[in-house]
């Protein structure tokens, strides 16, 4: 779903001229950090991390797109939600 995901943010202004916002890919998290890191590479995100919880952290960060099993979501979804 992360690829899925990340395509539909780069194709963006393909679909919606002028686009309301231009997402920036900034980190994206995976199992672990070298899973994060490759798909860093092949996505386009600035930055990865093997952690999710550092990605709800980070004060930089405006929006959370969530793109693990649906049983995984609440955790992180509820965490996003506690950071604001």
């Amino acid at each position: 779903m992360g690829k899925a995901h990340s395509l539909a943010y780069a194709a963006l202004p393909m679909y919606f001229w002028p686009p309301p916002a231009m997402p920036i890919r900034s980190v994206i998290a995976d199992v672990n950090a070298e899973l994060a890191a490759e798909a860093a590479v092949r996505y386009g995100y600035e930055r990865s991390t093997g952690d999710w919880r550092r990605v709800v952290d980070d004060p930089n960060i405006d929006v959370i797109d969530i793109a693990t099993p649906n049983d995984l979501h609440a955790e992180i979804a509820v965490a996003a939600a506690h950071r604001g």
